[in-house]
């Protein structure tokens, strides 16, 4: 269906996210056996999303220099390096005075993680011609919540019936497969004349002193001038107020003191939405031709879908229609997320795509951490059917300010004081 370039891709982010979930749990679990505290064995994702925050935010200093196949790779190799490291010392070593080595380790892999997001997410457009933009992303989102889906299902029983350290040592395999197909991928060239033009503009827009912050801020510049972008960042930033609800924490809570069930049925909610995410990574794959031409309407309408159901989520006692309810949720997510990630790609210059995605990783990372604290604070004063409530009507209030704000929304044209070249000539992701 894709071209090679891209299929290796595909293959080395799913067998690179089935690793990282692996490795979490394995992890997870010989810290917690070995501390028996849950609050020390908590900082394992704190130390992630902290230091991805940092990666995302400094990656623009080396997207704008190197190659991203390069930097993909450079990443990943650093990061295989680290973490067999971090294996053997934790199937050697691990104690209770040495956790914090651990977590120093799992904090600089994080950090190499955090600038290889957005050098992936910046690369497709340049493998994917335009036309099947839309049908890429749905694709690779509908191959990450397989991924999700099966790895938190599978990973604790791996866990179970092989232990944490051989569970290490697959994990270092997954990586390996990972790495070999991300050296088989072939970046094309972008027009000399957009790499001239953005070099010439970010020197003549400062002395040489500050060229390093110039660089890291053109991303955010971009967000902010970019009319079309603004406006898609402001729905993410409105309806990712409460982004966290589906942790699983906030789940349960909800199971147990709205619902009155066992943890089962904490399972089969996240079932159920996995299953919802996967049915409509497809529909979008099957309708792409349809709604190709009308992203910012199926945007829009995504994001009120999922509102709506979140709202009708949380007033749900019936266990089976909430099952139903969270299976709908499914498409509207996958809907709203295809729309708007081929819109972003689609608003901006290839050469600059990874810095807005960059910010754009900053932005998420440092939000769902505010989000996290947020429901939390939700949950103890007036409940979690509160704050589900809450979360669905912050993402229908994003919903219409999309719909207040379309004609920017359906802006085509690039801001020219952004784009280093006119690169209609090139596919944009």
């Amino acid at each position: 269906m894709f071209q090679r370039s891209f299929r290796s891709l595909w293959i080395g982010q799913t067998c690179s996210n089935t690793a990282d979930i692996l490795y979490i749990i394995a992890l997870v679990t010989m810290m917690y056996k070995i501390s028996g505290s849950a609050t020390f064995t908590a900082l394992i994702p704190l130390c992630r999303v902290l230091s991805q925050s940092v990666g995302g935010f400094l990656a623009p200093l080396l997207l704008a220099k190197y190659p991203l196949t390069a930097l993909m790779r450079l990443s990943q190799t650093v990061q295989l390096i680290l973490f067999i490291v971090l294996a053997l010392f934790a199937w050697q070593f691990l104690s209770s005075s040495t956790l914090w080595i651990v977590l120093l380790i799992i904090a600089i892999i994080s950090f190499f993680d955090g600038w290889t997001t957005p050098a992936q997410n910046a690369l497709v457009p340049r493998l994917i011609e335009n036309e099947q933009l839309l049908k890429a992303n749905a694709f690779l989102s509908t191959i990450n919540q397989i991924v999700q889906f099966g790895g938190w299902a599978a990973g604790g029983v791996v866990v179970a019936m092989i232990s944490s350290p051989p569970t290490l040592a697959l994990v270092a395999g997954l990586y390996t497969i990972a790495l070999i197909f991300t050296f088989q991928i072939k970046e094309p060239q972008l027009p000399s004349s957009a790499h001239s033009s953005t070099k010439q503009q970010i020197s003549q827009a400062s002395p040489h002193s500050t060229r390093r912050f110039e660089t890291i801020r053109s991303g955010w510049v971009a967000l902010w001038s970019n009319r079309q972008l603004r406006t898609i960042f402001t729905m993410d930033m409105i309806d990712g107020i409460c982004g966290a609800i589906w942790i699983g924490a906030f789940t349960l809570v909800f199971v147990q003191e709205v619902l009155h069930q066992s943890d089962a049925w904490w399972g089969f909610i996240n079932a159920s939405y996995f299953i919802g995410t996967i049915i409509g990574g497809f529909i979008v794959m099957a309708l792409v031709k349809r709604l190709d031409g009308k992203l910012p309407l199926f945007m829009i309408i995504g994001t009120l879908g999922y509102g709506i159901t979140t709202a009708i989520f949380a007033l749900t006692t019936n266990l089976y229609l909430l099952l139903l309810i969270v299976i709908v949720m499914g498409p509207m997510v996958e809907l709203r997320g295809s729309s708007r990630t081929t819109l972003v790609q689609r608003s901006i210059s290839p050469e600059l795509l990874p810095k807005v995605l960059s910010a754009e990783t900053t932005l998420f990372h440092v939000q769902f951490g505010g989000s996290i604290l947020l429901c939390g604070i939700l949950i103890d004063l007036w409940g979690s059917m509160t704050m589900y409530l809450v979360a669905g009507g912050f993402s229908i209030i994003a919903g219409i300010f999309g719909i207040v704000q379309r004609k920017h929304l359906q802006q085509k044209e690039q801001n020219e004081n952004l784009s280093p070249a006119n690169t209609d000539h090139v596919h944009p992701m």
